[in-house]
């Protein structure tokens, strides 16, 4: 459900009355913003130091700068390599290739195995997060708390003579959009 929420962002209306991601959000004085890049911008370190820039220069509907930050970038399995190259610190020993070290821990990495690979790798969406404020860019509503319920008994000869032993989880919860300054979604 939270990775429909995502992809369907580019065409679901959120607080301001435009799309999620969009191109123009605007609101009092902040002037004309945009949070999603449809093209153009596949994953590589160029794109994602301008990502980065565009980010910290929303403004709020007053025309102050939010101060957002991307902490995080979700991408798909076709994109998991080439982000962990990016940004992991972990997975490319920068002695053996300095060039690597330029943005290494500059973003989490998150790999979303359901986020849709868009035909080729360069065209995949990729998503810049900050996740580090108050303000989330998704939101989850937890309606009623997961329950686990079981239907084993040691003592019941059914159960036993089976080997047969119930279990279930309950839970009533949702995903919503938060502020869209704290999302990007960007593809190649």
């Amino acid at each position: 459900e939270f990775t429909r929420l995502i992809e369907a962002g580019h065409s679901t209306v959120c607080y301001d009355g435009q799309n999620f991601f969009d191109t123009d959000h605007a609101e009092g004085e902040s002037g004309t913003q945009s949070n999603y890049l449809a093209s153009g911008y596949a994953l590589a370190l160029d794109k994602v130091k301008i990502l980065v820039s565009q980010m910290g220069q929303y403004k709020s509907d007053t025309g102050e700068f939010v101060w957002v930050n991307p902490t995080h970038i979700m991408v798909p399995t076709g994109l998991e390599f080439l982000a962990k190259e990016l940004f992991d610190p972990t997975y490319v020993n920068v002695t053996t290739d300095p060039s690597k070290a330029v943005a290494k821990g500059l973003l989490k990495v998150i790999v979303n195995p359901y986020l849709a690979n868009a035909g080729t790798v360069a065209n995949s969406a990729y998503y810049l997060l900050d996740l580090s404020a108050g303000v989330k860019p998704f939101i989850f509503q937890d309606r009623e708390a997961m329950k686990f319920v079981s239907m084993a008994q040691d003592d019941d000869i059914e159960s036993f003579m089976r080997k047969t032993h119930y279990y279930s989880a309950e839970a009533r919860f949702a995903f919503g959009y938060g502020d869209w300054r704290f999302a990007l979604k960007a593809q190649g």
